[in-house]
C-alpha cells in the first residue's frame, strides 16, 4: 500500500508538471495569435491608405522577425513544400488560416502594382487554407468560398 501511495504521488507530480507545460504552450499560442492579428490589422488598415508599400514592408518584417516567415520565399513554394517549411520553423498549425488571410490581403493589395506577384500571394493563401482544412479535418464553407474567390482572381485578367 505504501508503494502505491508513493507511485500515485509521483504520478500526481508528473501530471501537474505536464499541465503547467500545457498552460505555457497555450499562452504562447495565444500570444502568437495576437501578433498575427496585429499584423493583419496593420495590413487591413493599409488598404485604405496611400502608403501601402511601406506598411506592407513593415508587416513582412514583423512576420520575419516574429515567425521566421519570409513571404518572398514562401510564395515560391508549392503546398507540400510550404507545409514542410512551416513544420521546420515550428509555425503553429492553429494559425495557418490567419497566415492565409494575411497572404490573401497582401495579394489583394499587390494587385494594384504587380499582378503576377499578387497571384503568387493569392495562391499561397489558398495553399494555407488547404493546409488548415487538412490539419483541422473540418469543412469550412467560409474557407471554401474564399478559395473559390481567390481562384477566380488568379485566373482573371487584371
Amino acid at each position: 500500500f505504501h508503494k502505491l501511495v508513493q507511485v500515485l504521488k509521483r504520478l500526481d507530480g508528473v501530471l501537474l508538471e505536464s499541465l503547467e507545460h500545457l498552460v505555457i504552450i497555450m499562452d504562447q499560442l495565444q500570444q502568437l495569435g495576437k501578433v498575427l492579428g496585429e499584423i493583419l490589422a496593420q495590413i487591413l488598415g493599409s488598404k485604405s491608405g496611400s502608403n501601402t508599400s511601406t506598411l506592407l514592408k513593415e508587416a513582412e518584417e514583423s512576420l520575419s522577425t516574429n515567425f521566421q516567415i519570409d513571404f518572398v520565399q514562401i510564395i515560391e513554394l508549392n503546398k507540400e513544400d510550404l507545409k514542410t517549411h512551416l513544420e521546420k520553423i515550428k509555425f503553429p498549425t492553429a494559425h495557418y488560416e490567419k497566415l492565409g488571410t494575411i497572404a490573401q490581403e497582401m495579394g489583394l493589395i499587390k494587385r494594384r502594382t504587380d499582378e503576377d506577384l499578387a497571384k503568387k500571394y493569392l495562391a499561397t493563401a489558398i495553399n494555407l487554407y488547404d493546409l488548415e482544412d487538412e490539419q483541422s479535418q473540418t469543412v469550412s464553407f467560409t474557407r471554401m468560398n474564399q478559395k473559390t474567390k481567390l481562384q477566380q482572381l488568379i485566373h482573371s485578367e487584371g
